[in-house]
């Protein structure tokens, strides 16, 4: 990789805008051990002034959730303020 270039990172989840204006959320959250299909958690993020802050504090929360389900450290932790 040449210097000064960064490598763009992805985007974790993704959104969805729909028709009411609200945007749709998903976070990929592994894969069920029971079907062997993929998981994911949705949030419905209604339309309003500061709706982008929402739709990333969404994401944020999401995946502190699926980062501690997957570190699974015997640990409590605090889940997020709605």
């Amino acid at each position: 990789m040449a210097k000064g270039i960064a490598e763009k990172k992805r985007q974790p989840g993704n959104d969805e805008a729909l028709p009411s204006r609200s945007v749709r959320m998903r976070v990929y959250a592994g894969v069920d051990p029971v079907t062997n299909t993929a998981r994911y958690l949705p949030e419905t993020v209604p339309p309003g002034p500061d709706q982008k802050r929402e739709v990333e504090r969404s994401r944020r929360c999401a995946l502190s959730t699926t980062t501690e389900r997957r570190a699974g450290d015997g640990h409590a932790a605090v889940g997020c303020v709605q």
